[in-house]
């Protein structure tokens, strides 16, 4: 329908590719502050805090944090990457051999 035969990777772990992560924590973070910037009333009362301070507040917050929040997402996950860390990679698999004396040892 479109005619864009280019491979599309929408499977990758979020370790693989570091900018895509720290755009989507970026977003959700963004997202999570507006939300609590709509129930600001509710939440102003709930931390007995004027409600103007508040706005003040998530104003700066909306523009800092999903900033912030980026570039740490983006810093751990390029540091998993450079490690090669992998939470699927297999596991070495030992065979335990008893010893006579009642211990085990790895045997070949």
């Amino acid at each position: 329908i479109t005619g864009d035969s280019a491979s599309h990777h929408l499977l990758d772990h979020p370790r693989d590719v570091p900018w895509r992560t720290a755009v989507g924590v970026g977003v959700l973070t963004f997202l999570i502050l507006l939300q609590a910037g709509g129930g600001g009333d509710v939440l102003s009362v709930f931390l007995h805090v004027p409600l103007e301070g508040l706005n003040a507040v998530l104003r700066v917050l909306c523009v800092v944090l999903p900033v912030v929040a980026a570039l740490t997402a983006y810093r751990f996950m390029a540091d998993l990457k450079e490690r090669d860390v992998h939470a699927s990679a297999k596991p070495r698999w030992v065979t335990l051999r008893r010893t006579s004396s009642g211990g085990f040892e790895e045997s070949s």
